[in-house]
């Protein structure tokens, strides 16, 4: 089912509004289009634009001058004409690199080129109204369950487990099968248990950052292998299999 906004109008778009100026689609000092102006190219009445104004200012973006219009006082930190050039992204990168977590690097460089692409997709945020919208659905539907309020099994759900040794034929019982939050908690159990610090490890390059953030919080040497059309290139992965002798490829 689509969802529905229930918010006043003018409400959704001083917040569509808002958003454009905070962008940097608007910079500081930059006169906006008139309240007249401005329901007509939204379609609406001059009264709802004017809200939309009003809210604006009430918000700190917007200063609104009797007789001249009004203006963006606020400073966004992205330059809407600035262009991601190989050297901006390795400014941004040099500036954020201290961090040693290559996954919040990597979200920090991603907000700071916003205004290139204002859909980013390369990590995942709830949205407050859906998330109001859906809890009392979720609560109304788990209302008749009788959950137990206890930790689960360490290893995973244990019905889940069964399913997964008979489905895939794994031999051995429940016992040897274990559930991880995800990939990076895999990584992360793996490279505990194999590894040490100041131990090689080959990874593909590129690769998943999450892996380089888990390998780096040990302390691990990472020896980059460079990916082609038909995976790693023989010759030098032999050659530096026997330099670095690792003690796992990733």
């Amino acid at each position: 089912m689509k969802y529905k906004d229930s918010r006043p109008q003018y409400v959704q778009l001083a917040e569509k509004f808002s958003d454009r100026i905070k962008s940097g689609e608007f910079i500081k000092g930059a006169k906006l289009p008139s309240v007249r102006n401005f329901a007509i190219d939204e379609g609406i009445s001059h009264i709802t634009a004017n809200k939309v104004f009003v809210r604006l200012s009430d918000l700190g973006l917007v200063e609104r001058v009797h007789g001249s219009g009004s203006f963006v006082i606020y400073e966004s930190p992205f330059d809407i004409e600035k262009q991601v050039t190989e050297e901006y992204v390795n400014d941004q990168f040099n500036q954020i690199k201290s961090l040693k977590q290559n996954r919040s690097l990597l979200v920090t460089l991603l907000k700071n080129t916003t205004h290139i692409c204002p859909y980013n997709f390369s990590y995942a945020l709830l949205n407050p109204d859906y998330v109001n919208k859906l809890l009392p659905s979720v609560s109304s539907a788990l209302s008749g369950w009788e959950c137990k309020r206890e930790y689960g099994n360490i290893k995973g759900s244990l019905h889940l487990r069964e399913e997964l040794v008979n489905c895939f034929s794994i031999k051995g019982s429940t016992e040897n099968v274990l559930i991880t939050h995800g990939n990076q908690h895999g990584i992360n159990l793996i490279a505990q248990l194999l590894l040490k610090a100041d131990d090689y490890v080959f990874i593909e390059n590129p690769t998943y950052t999450g892996a380089v953030d888990t390998f780096s919080n040990l302390n691990i040497n990472l020896i980059n292998l460079d990916i082609f059309k038909l995976g790693f290139d023989d010759v030098e992965f032999e050659q530096k299999l026997i330099k670095y002798r690792p003690k796992l490829v990733f």
